[in-house]
């Protein structure tokens, strides 16, 4: 009797010991599923295009209605009726979708004439056709600012929009270098990289 005690008691030790052998099994599966459901998760949580460009206009237009307060506060020439915030984000606006035609613009010409396999007077063509659309952005700001934003905003004049123009673009830069950093927190951008987000 005693010899069949022992039989059993092992029998139900070796079940435990099977089940709780089961149990780390389903334990580990379990873990594995869930480290598989966040990665799918993370997956669909990537942004697509249409997010991104979303993205980068909401920041490029905040970032424009700062410049263009500070432009304001600092430049007595230009100026912006009331200081208002309406206001000064509806320039923002504008002034965000003429330099996106314009680097639209630059883009086009640039892989148009500056290509390879392109004849030798392909480059200073493309080239002359670049600088058209950067010098005649200026004008096309300085008509808006006169019919659209008439007596609500002053710019200033050609020289002061060309100056606006160019600080707008090195701050988009400068964001773009910035955000392209905080995915490398481990190490500094190469040159290379930082030339890359800058022409993102």
């Amino acid at each position: 009797m005693a010899e069949e005690g022992m039989d059993v008691t092992k029998e139900t030790a070796l079940v435990e010991v099977s089940a709780g052998g089961q149990d780390v099994v389903e334990y580990e599966n379990e873990g594995e599923g869930e480290e598989d459901q966040d990665h799918h998760q993370h997956e669909k949580a990537a942004p697509n295009q249409r997010q991104t460009i979303f993205a980068w206009g909401l920041m490029d237009v905040c970032l424009y209605v700062t410049v263009i307060n500070l432009f304001v506060e600092y430049v007595p020439q230009m100026t912006i009726q009331d200081y208002s915030f309406t206001i000064s984000l509806f320039t923002a606006v504008v002034l965000k979708l003429v330099l996106e035609g314009v680097h639209f613009l630059q883009h086009t010409f640039k892989n148009l004439f500056c290509g390879t396999h392109k004849p030798w007077w392909s480059k200073p063509l493309g080239a002359f056709f670049i600088w058209l659309v950067l010098f005649g952005s200026k004008f096309l700001i300085l008509w808006i600012d006169e019919t659209i934003f008439h007596k609500w905003v002053d710019l200033g004049g050609v020289k002061l929009i060309m100056l606006l123009s160019i600080v707008l673009m090195i701050a988009e830069k400068v964001l773009r270098i910035g955000w392209a950093q905080l995915g490398q927190p481990e190490r500094w951008l190469t040159w290379r990289e930082v030339l890359e987000a800058a022409m993102h």
